[in-house]
């Protein structure tokens, strides 16, 4: 994986990590600023994207054949004896933030939920899930997904200007 390098725009010395700043989606870096400033230390966090992908499922129980043939949202790659390749769509984008500690909120924005605690990811996440298709089973257009994603994002800012000052103690 190719890592980005930060140019400090005064001295022009490259660093391989910033010394003092971190990057954040746009949609998001209010809120996560004022998180951050009223002592919710984040450790991610994600506005959320509109991008067509597909995750490669590898040496899948032939007994799910039939169902993956059936689903216009699985590319079948290639089937064996026992198991089969397949390609399935990513139908969804995840607004998340992530925090370095474990919070819990009294209220969330809107759509959102909070992650379950387990003892491998001890941390805090909120997050909004944004399905691609309607309750129906048709696809949204790109725009109406985008204008999902803005909504979850400026619930979340608005969340952020009024969460309480944190202090010193998790909530």
């Amino acid at each position: 994986m190719d890592k980005n390098y930060y140019i400090d725009k005064e001295t022009y010395e490259i660093y391989e990590e910033a010394p003092y700043t971190f990057n954040c989606d746009k949609k998001i870096a209010y809120a996560v600023s004022a998180m951050n400033k009223k002592g919710y230390k984040t450790k991610a966090a994600c506005s959320g994207h509109y991008k067509v992908e597909f995750q490669e499922e590898l040496n899948v129980d032939k007994s799910f054949l039939s169902e993956c043939q059936q689903n216009p949202r699985c590319i079948i790659k290639e089937v064996r004896e026992t198991n089969f390749d397949v390609w399935t769509e990513i139908d969804y984008t995840i607004l998340y933030v992530l925090f370095k500690e474990r919070y819990d909120f009294l209220a969330l924005p809107e759509n959102f939920t909070l992650d379950a605690y387990n003892e491998v990811f001890p941390n805090t996440r909120i997050q909004a899930f944004i399905s691609y298709y309607d309750e129906k089973g048709k696809r949204k257009s790109k725009e109406e997904i985008e204008l999902e994603i803005d909504k979850n994002c400026e619930r979340l800012n608005e969340w952020a200007k009024i969460l309480p000052l944190n202090k010193g103690r998790m909530i």
